[in-house]
């Protein structure tokens, strides 16, 4: 089985002032021509795509593992909230982006982060 382990779509199928094609028709036409299984279909944070990453995987059973978008820039309460929404929309992971939240991936936040998502199993 051959599974990517980092892939993003985008609603209207733009990837941010590129010509780059980040449409779901797109990733599952490169997934099919490169033999690949399956797919990590992560959110990026602040992008609000949750909800097309929930659709995408409802809609291609088997194909995605969802993972979402956290900013981690986020206060504790608000972070800890993001957190529960996460796991109880049905996501399995968290992606985590120190440029786009503005916090260095070595601040102790992303320890504090990660042992909260693996509580929250």
């Amino acid at each position: 089985m051959i599974t990517d382990a980092l892939t993003h779509i985008t609603r209207d199928g733009q990837w941010y002032g590129t010509s780059l094609n980040a449409s779901l028709d797109s990733l599952l036409e490169a997934m099919q021509r490169d033999n690949v299984d399956m797919a990590v279909l992560a959110g990026i944070p602040g992008a609000d795509d949750d909800g097309l990453i929930l659709q995408c995987i409802s809609s291609n059973p088997g194909r995605f593992i969802p993972v979402a978008g956290v900013d981690i820039s986020l206060e504790s309460d608000a972070l800890n909230i993001r957190l529960e929404q996460v796991k109880d929309a049905g996501f399995v992971g968290i992606k985590l982006h120190p440029r786009l939240s503005g916090v260095p991936v070595t601040h102790p936040e992303y320890r504090d982060v990660t042992r909260r998502a693996g509580q929250l199993g």
